[in-house]
């Protein structure tokens, strides 16, 4: 499993990068607790090709299983990282189970590459661009009792998503 040891560098920022990997045995709830007790994980990102979707679960078969606990992962996992990479990674149900995970998450960066959304009532567009629209309005209560606007996403990137005209229209008009 992934140990994490007490001497790592309290002042070191780690970047995590997955790619084409099964993540099978014990892997998400290892991932997990290391994760919370790293908090110094800057960045994450799993990156997949379709090669690789096309050949788990033998005779090409995709389970969407691997695809929904990532989502679940992964939007667990952001509490604790500024930046999040996920490239050709989830299925619909799955990114909207993420996007509604990460929507109150601090993150910085959020890049959802070579993802095909759907568009319309609960798709996963309808999701993100909810998500868009309510990071800015969102408060915090800080430690000192301040309350403050949560921490705005700065970079986002879509590319590859054939997200179209009206799509982008969507997105830009949420942010």
């Amino acid at each position: 499993g992934i140990r994490y040891t007490e001497h790592f560098d309290v002042d070191t920022y780690w970047s995590l990068n997955f790619r084409n990997c099964n993540f099978e045995g014990e892997f998400y709830v290892s991932f997990l607790k290391w994760m919370r007790r790293c908090p110094n994980l800057l960045s994450l990102s799993f990156v997949f090709s379709d090669e690789h979707w096309a050949t788990k679960g033998g005779n090409g078969r995709v389970t969407s299983d691997d695809r929904e606990r990532l989502a679940h992962l992964v939007g667990e996992a952001a509490a604790t990282i500024k930046f999040l990479t996920l490239e050709n990674a989830l299925t619909t149900a799955g990114m909207r189970k993420f996007l509604t995970l990460v929507q109150m998450q601090p993150l910085e960066g959020l890049a959802l590459r070579s993802h095909a959304w759907t568009d319309g009532v609960n798709g996963d567009l309808d999701v993100l661009c909810g998500m868009l629209s309510r990071r800015e309005h969102s408060l915090e209560l800080d430690i000192n009792g301040t309350i403050s606007p949560v921490n705005r996403l700065r970079l986002l990137d879509l590319t590859g998503g054939g997200l179209g005209d009206m799509g982008a229209a969507n997105v830009l008009q949420a942010a």
